[in-house]
C-alpha cells in the first residue's frame, strides 16, 4: 500500500530448508506426503516474493542468500517470480572447513547470493584508476596511454580475418611482424581479400591519425637472402612477443621479410581517455575472503568479506552472549549494499534476523554521509518452550539501538529508526479496528515522511515535507482543529485525513490550500488495490 514501486533494494536471508527445527527460524518445510520434498518451502517463499516484486523500483534489485544445497531450486523459483531479471550470483566463503565432509569427503564452504534486477538496474562499480593516462606530447584530444595493438587470437583462427599482416611505419620504413598468437586489433586496407570490407577504421587510417605509436631507438635487422632469414630463425635471433618468435619456419609468406628492415619493438595503440565506455570497473561475482593472499583481479571490483564467524563474534561483543545463530558477516553486507544502494534509497529486508542489514546501512551512511533508509521485518520467533521470546525486539531492534548509540566502548554511528508492530486487520473491519495511531503511521508512510508517534493530546497532528506541503490527521473536527488547519494552510498546501470529511470541506469551501481525504475510505482503496 505505502511502498509500491519505491524499494530500491530487497535483501533477504531466508531459511535454507535444511531440516533444522531447533534453529531460530523453523527451517524444516518438508512434508513427507509431498511428491517433491521442497514444494512446501518453495511455495512459502513464492508467496512472499510475489508480494515483494511489486515494491521494486525500475532500477531495483533483489538479493537472496542461499546455501549450495538449494541454490538451483531457488534460482528456478526466482526465474518464475522475476522473469528475465536474472543478473547472476555472488559466491562467498562462509567458513574455512567443516566436519560434514560426508561419504565423498567434500565440505561445502561457500554460500551464494542470487541477484535479480530491474531493467534499469546496474551495480555501482568503482571508479577506475586513471593515473596511467597522461598527455606527454600535448595531444589536443586529451590524455592517453599506450595500449596493446593486438588481440589474443591466433592467426589460424577464423576470427582473425585479415588481421595477420606485416605492419609498416611510413616515417621510418621499418616493418613489424605480426604475432602469430595475437593478431593486430585492426585490419589493413592493403591486405583485404577480394570482396572484403572493414567494419571499423583501418590500420592505415589510424596511423594517419597518429593513433599508432611506433617504437623509437629499437634494434632493427635486414636479411638480404632467404638463407640469412632461416639462419636467424634457427639461432632464434628474431623478434619475440610473449616469449614466442614472431618469425619462424612454417608461417606463411616468410619470403616477404627478405630485404625488409625489421623492427624488434612492439607498436602500441594510442588509447585516449575519451574512448572509455565507462569510468567505472564492473563488479566480480567472486567475493574475496579478506584473508586471501591474492589481490583483486585487474579490471574488476571484487567485494571482500570475512567469514561467517565475524557475524557471531560481533553479536557476542554487542550482547555479551550468544543471541543468534549464523548471522551474516557485517563486512559482506556492507560491501554488497555499497554496490546497490545510494543516497535516498530504501532497502527492505523481510527476514531481518539479527539486523545485520540495518547495521551495514548505518555504517555506510556514517562513512559517506548519504541517507540510505531501511525497513527491517522480523517475527517474534516465540516457541512453546519460550513463549516470551521476541527476536525482533530483543535482538534486531536492540542491535540497531546499540549501533546508533554505541556499545561497550564502541562509538555510536548516529541515525534513528522507528519500531513498529504489525497487526492483521480484515478489510471489512478497517472502519472499526483501524486505530488513530495506525492511521497516523500509515499517513506518514504514504507520504514518505519520518515515522513519529501520534500525539493523542492534539486535535490535529501534522507533518511538513520539504516542498511546503503538509499532511494532517484530524481525528475529531472542532473549532480548535479548524483554527490549527487554517494556520497550517496559510503557508502550505495541506492534505487533511479525517473521519468527518464533509465538515472539513464545508469549513474550507473555496480554499485552494486544503485537500480533504476521507478516513477510512482512502485507506480501503489503497489496501484493496
Amino acid at each position: 500500500m505505502t511502498h509500491t514501486g519505491r524499494i530500491k533494494v530487497i535483501y533477504i536471508d531466508p531459511p535454507y530448508n535444511t531440516g533444522n527445527k531447533d534453529w531460530v527460524y523453523n527451517d524444516d518445510f518438508g512434508c513427507p506426503d509431498d511428491r517433491y520434498p521442497q514444494s512446501t518451502w518453495l511455495e512459502w517463499l513464492y508467496q512472499r516474493l510475489m508480494l515483494a516484486r511489486d515494491l521494486l523500483t525500475e532500477d531495483g534489485v533483489v538479493l537472496v542468500s542461499i546455501s549450495d544445497d538449494n541454490r538451483s531450486k531457488l534460482d528456478l523459483l526466482m526465474e518464475e517470480v522475476f522473469p528475465g531479471m536474472r543478473k547472476g550470483s555472488f559466491v562467498w566463503r562462509s567458513r574455512i572447513g567443516g566436519n560434514d565432509a560426508g561419504d565423498c569427503y567434500f565440505s561445502v564452504n561457500h554460500e551464494h547470493v542470487l541477484v535479480y534486477g530491474g531493467p534499469k538496474f546496474r551495480f555501482g562499480g568503482n571508479r577506475k584508476a586513471l593515473a596511467h593516462y597522461s598527455n606527454s606530447d600535448n595531444d589536443p584530444r586529451g590524455d592517453w596511454f599506450a595500449d596493446n595493438l593486438t588481440v589474443s587470437v591466433k592467426y589460424t583462427d577464423k576470427r582473425a580475418g585479415n588481421a595477420y599482416y606485416p605492419l609498416h611505419d611510413p616515417k621510418t620504413g621499418i616493418w613489424y611482424p605480426c604475432n602469430p598468437n595475437g593478431v593486430w586489433r585492426f585490419g589493413s586496407k592493403h591486405f583485404l581479400k577480394k570482396g572484403q570490407k572493414l567494419k571499423k577504421a583501418s590500420m592505415e587510417d589510424l596511423i594517419a591519425d597518429n593513433k599508432v605509436i611506433f617504437p623509437v631507438g629499437e634494434r632493427t635487422a635486414v636479411w638480404n637472402t632467404m638463407d640469412e632469414l632461416l639462419d636467424a630463425i634457427d639461432r632464434r635471433d628474431v623478434p619475440f612477443r610473449g616469449g614466442v618468435p614472431v618469425l619462424r619456419q612454417g608461417l606463411p609468406n616468410l619470403e616477404f621479410w627478405v630485404g625488409k628492415t625489421v623492427g624488434w619493438g612492439s607498436p602500441k595503440y594510442r588509447r585516449h581517455k575519451s574512448e572509455l565506455k565507462s569510468e567505472f570497473s564492473p563488479v566480480s561475482s567472486w567475493v574475496r575472503t579478506k584473508v586471501d593472499e591474492h589481490g583483486a583481479e585487474v579490471g574488476l571490483i571484487e567485494l571482500s568479506s570475512l567469514m561467517g564467524e565475524e557475524g557471531t563474534t560481533l553479536l557476542n561483543k554487542m550482547f555479551g552472549e550468544k543471541v543468534f545463530d549464523y548471522p551474516k558477516p557485517l563486512s559482506l553486507m556492507t560491501d554488497l549494499l555499497k554496490q546497490v544502494a545510494s543516497d535516498g534509497d530504501i532497502v527492505l529486508d523481510f527476514f531481518a534476523g539479527s539486523g545485520t542489514t540495518g547495521h551495514a546501512l548505518l555504517a555506510l551512511n556514517a562513512e559517506d554521509g548519504d541517507d540510505r533508509r531501511f525497513i527491517l521485518v522480523s517475527s517474534r520467533e516465540k516457541t512453546g518452550e519460550d513463549p516470551n521470546r521476541n527476536l525482533c525486539r530483543d535482538v534486531c531492534a536492540a542491535r540497531i539501538r546499540k549501533v546508533i548509540g554505541g556499545f561497550n566502548g564502541t562509538e555510536g554511528l548516529g541515525g534513528d529508526f522507528a519500531y513498529l508492530r504489525a497487526e492483521r486487520i480484515a478489510l471489512e473491519d478497517i472502519a472499526y479496528d483501524f486505530t488513530p495511531e495506525q492511521i497516523w503511521v500509515s499517513i506518514l508512510a504514504m507520504h514518505d515522511l519520518p515515522i513519529v508517534p501520534l500525539d493523542t493530546g492534539r486535535v490535529v497532528n501534522a507533518a511538513i515535507t520539504d516542498d511546503r506541503v503538509a499532511v494532517a490527521y484530524c481525528n475529531k473536527f472542532t473549532q480548535e482543529a479548524e483554527d490549527m488547519l487554517r494556520r497550517l494552510a496559510a503557508d502550505h498546501s495541506v492534505f487533511v485525513y479525517t473521519w468527518t470529511p464533509g465538515l472539513v470541506v464545508d469549513a474550507f469551501r473555496g480554499s485552494n490550500s486544503i485537500e480533504v481525504r476521507a478516513v477510512p475510505d482512502e485507506f480501503m482503496k489503497r489496501f484493496h488495490a
